[in-house]
């Protein structure tokens, strides 16, 4: 229940678990979804390669390099498992 934030300075993480969350990153920014379980029911809204209550396999590159969309803003939905969001906000790739 206690908001996290990790950063390096250029890298930023944000631990995923069951529920939604909206992570405020700039539009262009580069991000993956590093599962640390299996996941269910993922969903990505407001990014350039959304999905929509995916179970995505521990090891799976189907969350790799995604970018954030302009407009809405990114949103996180997660059914269960566990999960780190990392992104450099402010360079070209990850």
């Amino acid at each position: 229940g206690i908001p996290v934030l990790m950063t390096s300075g250029d890298e930023e993480g944000w631990p995923l678990l069951p529920g939604e969350q909206e992570i405020d990153l700039p539009a262009g920014s580069l991000f993956s979804v590093l599962a640390l379980s299996d996941l269910a029911g993922l969903t990505l809204r407001g990014v350039e390669w959304p999905l929509t209550e995916r179970d995505v396999p521990m090891g799976s590159s189907l969350t790799l390099s995604n970018r954030v969309a302009g407009g809405e803003g990114l949103r996180v939905g997660l059914g269960r498992g566990n999960a780190v969001l990392l992104a450099r906000p402010h360079f070209g790739t990850l």
